[in-house]
């Protein structure tokens, strides 16, 4: 049976209401008939309800003896009953043996059958993992469980789970805004590839593409810890901008008031740049619409370029590569071609 997200919350919902626990264990009767009336009166969610009470009920935790000295009488009464069944049988001390053999190895296997089962549940069920991806071109506003806001960028996935939303994995681009929770401290936690990054509750762009990653924080305090032999630890302040790459083991920048416009322009629909070399510039747009821009003339790897390019459309890029910055494209499939510079008008 395949959930829906809405499914899978009113189950934690329910979970976490000792008074369903109840009814689901037929342990109070005015729960039960709290919960018999409820299942009347939404009929639809029943199914759902039967999932919930089989969970509750199939959870091994609440039944297994607490100590040693139960675990030993609760066995040997089973064993005890083994034996008796058997004598009424006639069967031979050798095949009883063999039973007590079956019988370890059948609750060996049922124990991890069970223990399997709840680890299963408790990971996909109980705490299900969240993708969120966006497509070339595409930008996405999205909230945490915990009021945290994502932007992501183009051509990104990020994931999570859902009872610990605070820890997330990045892959392409990202601008969070992290909700403080004063009452409990919580950390939230970004990882990527190269780094993971810490706070408290704070705003920052992380930038994971090109084989590295790049970390602007616009507000608050941020750790990072590089992932490096040494696991190196950096303190962040704002207008800090970090770049780091765990495969070549190099931190390739590390600038103090660098600005958002430059960082994190792209949540405004624009990329920015400030005397930066047209190839990195070219790698930045191609990432976002998932094309490939390939320089043919040789004064076109040492040009660069200052100024905005809209990014919200890419035949509008290719107007304002081509126009302002007096590139010349040409286009083959889904490749891009600059081979010279045009006399801009």
């Amino acid at each position: 049976m395949n959930l829906t997200t809405q499914e899978l919350e009113l189950i934690d919902t329910w979970l976490r209401d000792p008074s369903f626990s109840n009814w689901a264990a037929g342990a109070n009767e005015q729960d039960t008939v709290k919960w018999e009336q409820y299942f009347q009166a939404h009929p639809e969610h029943l199914e759902l309800g039967k999932i919930s009470r089989n969970l509750v009920i199939g959870i091994p935790f609440r039944a297994m003896p607490r100590n040693e000295a139960n675990k030993q009488q609760a066995l040997s009464r089973l064993m005890q009953q083994l034996e008796e069944s058997s004598a009424r049988h006639q069967v031979t001390g050798k095949v009883r043996k063999l039973t007590r053999v079956r019988y370890v190895q059948g609750a060996a296997a049922i124990t991890l059958l069970v223990l399997a089962t709840t680890l299963l549940y408790f990971q996909f069920l109980y705490n299900p993992k969240v993708l969120i991806a966006t497509d070339f071109g595409q930008r996405l506003e999205h909230y945490l469980p915990d009021g945290s806001q994502v932007t992501l960028n183009a051509n990104s996935t990020l994931t999570y789970r859902t009872r610990n939303p605070r820890e997330v994995w990045l892959n392409g681009e990202a601008f969070f805004e992290v909700k403080k929770v004063p009452e409990t401290k919580a950390k939230f936690n970004v990882w990527t590839t190269d780094l993971s990054v810490t706070v408290l509750g704070t705003a920052f762009n992380v930038n994971t593409r090109n084989e590295q990653t790049q970390v602007f924080l616009k507000e608050g305090k941020v750790q990072l810890e590089l992932e490096t032999r040494t696991a190196q630890v950096i303190e962040m302040d704002p207008g800090d901008l970090i770049v780091y790459s765990k495969k070549k083991q190099q931190l390739s920048e590390k600038k103090k008031n660098a600005s958002l416009l430059e960082s994190a322009s792209w949540k405004e629909g624009s990329l920015m740049f400030k005397d930066t070399p047209l190839p990195e510039a070219l790698d930045a747009i191609a990432a976002i619409y998932g094309v490939q821009f390939i320089i043919e003339s040789d004064n076109l790897q040492q040009k660069v370029i200052s100024g905005g390019v809209p990014i919200q459309n890419l035949e509008v890029t290719l107007v304002t590569l081509s126009e302002i910055y007096g590139l010349d494209i040409r286009k083959e499939g889904n490749n891009y071609y600059l081979n010279g510079i045009t006399e801009a008008q």
